[in-house]
């Protein structure tokens, strides 16, 4: 299955790290219009760069007095427009664009699934995004507490791919009365 919807089709990395702009860590990308200070970093032209001057929109490998090459960096500690651009082909191969007959439930939909499908890609079971459930125990002397993932979740196959990230079950609850509309039961095979 592929996204032929022209809402879900028009969506760019920007779009994504404008609905989730706290959980990843986006690459730096140096950006023109932007005015940096002392000590900002920047990706550009394969290579970070530290600001040495405040007011510096500067392209970094041109004047290296306002730049310097930051070498302690690593590009894979960051997320990149083309590692959004891989979990929005993985999410158009998993939703079911039918059940939705509102365009921006869709959406919200296919950016959740896209970032539990990052977080998955980058971790593989997770980026730093643990689910969090209703409280099943609780303790008050030395303070501890417990949860649990619901039943609806964990008697589903299908269900439980999506209970390794907070986004992922944010998708599938957002999700789930679609499908007891249409009837879909989330057994292992059926796509949605």
């Amino acid at each position: 299955m592929t996204c032929s919807n022209a809402v879900l089709t028009a969506l760019t990395p920007s779009d994504f790290k404008a609905r989730f702009s706290r959980g990843f860590v986006y690459l730096p990308t140096w950006d023109s219009s932007i005015t940096y200070a002392i000590g900002n970093i920047v990706y550009y032209s394969n290579q970070f760069y530290t600001a040495l001057t405040n007011n510096s929109n500067k392209q970094p490998d041109i004047n290296n007095t306002d730049w310097q090459v930051n070498s302690n960096l690593n590009k894979s500690d960051y997320v990149g427009d083309d590692d959004i651009t891989t979990a929005y082909a993985s999410a158009c191969l998993t939703i079911n664009e039918s059940l939705f007959t509102d365009d921006d439930l869709l959406k919200e939909a296919y950016l959740l699934l896209s970032a539990h499908k990052l977080a998955c890609m980058l971790n593989e079971g997770g980026a730093e995004s643990t689910p969090t459930f209703a409280e099943q125990s609780k303790s008050i002397g030395s303070v501890s507490a417990s949860y649990a993932i619901p039943s609806w979740i964990t008697e589903s196959p299908t269900y439980t791919v999506y209970a390794k990230t907070q986004y992922g079950i944010d998708y599938i609850t957002l999700i789930r009365p679609l499908i007891s509309k249409v009837g879909i039961t989330g057994r292992r095979g059926s796509n949605f």
